[in-house]
Formats: C-alpha cells, structure tokens, sequence
C-alpha cells in the first residue's frame, strides 16, 4: 500500500514527529506509535474528499497513554500515486494537545 519512496510527515516535538522516509522508517514509525499506545491507537475516520491524486482525511485519533485515554483530532493530507500512498502529512487541530498526548509517560 506504500510507495518505495513514501514519506510520512508527523509534526511536532514528540516522540513520534518527524519525517520519515522509506518503507521501513514508515512502518517503524507507524511500530513505535502502536508500542507507544501499547496497541490501543485508533484512528475515527469522520470525512473523507479527494480530487484526482489528493486524498483529504478528517479523522479523530484515541489511545491509551501515560495510564489514560486521550483524544485528539486531525487532518490528513496523502498523495496517492499507482494506487499506492506517496506521502501522508498529519496536521493535528491542537499541536500543544498532540504533542502532549504523544510524550505523555
């Protein structure tokens, strides 16, 4: 489902932010997220648009870390190209609130 070259942009200063390029950075990333969340990550897809290879995701994301469950809410940009995921870029409506989630202990 991923491009080769694929590129996951996760903003912030957490544990998870960064880019990460490549299959294997993408999916030691998406790895480490669920290690982090101790598998209970979940994503709650509430709109999806597109427009030619622009795919648009309003999505809800829960989890439990540090000992409770957190909610935050994002936008995903993903670039689709042969039928596959280029690039994905997260843009959380609350940067201070996801980066809190995500370093929670």
């Amino acid at each position: 489902m991923l491009t080769g070259d694929v590129v996951w942009h996760v903003p912030g200063r957490n544990p998870i932010a960064g880019d990460h390029t490549g299959i294997d950075a993408v999916m030691d990333y998406f790895e480490r997220r669920r290690a982090l969340a101790r598998a209970t990550f979940r994503v709650n897809v509430r709109e999806v648009m597109s427009a030619g290879d622009l795919v648009i995701q309003l999505a809800g994301g829960t989890a439990e870390l540090g000992g409770r469950e957190v909610a935050w809410e994002t936008v995903g940009i993903f670039i689709v190209r042969d039928g596959k995921l280029a690039e994905g870029r997260l843009v959380p409506f609350d940067q201070y609130l996801f980066d809190a989630v995500w370093s929670a202990d």
